[in-house]
């Protein structure tokens, strides 16, 4: 079960950092300043740890020093996957 959680968290972590980064490009190419969409992000409904810890390395000071390497988070990703078939798990 432990392991099971560990990639439901892993899973939700690189979704949320994965549509962090696109959201805020977007933004940021449409003309807001980082700092007013990081502003906002951190006072809605998607304020969250996973992006606290990453919004100012990522859009302040576009600091992209990796803490969890891409070649684990795709493992974690395709697991994640697999798992989810194997228990008959679908998209209703």
């Amino acid at each position: 079960m432990a392991a099971h959680m560990k990639l439901i968290i892993n899973q939700i972590m690189g979704t949320i950092l994965c549509v962090f980064a696109e959201g805020a490009l977007t933004g940021m190419e449409a003309g807001l300043p980082a700092e007013k969409i990081l502003a906002v992000l951190q006072n809605s409904v998607v304020a969250c740890p996973a992006i606290q810890l990453k919004d100012r390395d990522m859009l302040g000071e576009r600091v992209f020093t990796p803490n969890f390497p891409l070649k684990h988070t795709h493992k974690d990703m395709r697991l994640a996957v697999e798992t989810g078939k194997g228990v008959g798990s679908r998209r209703r």
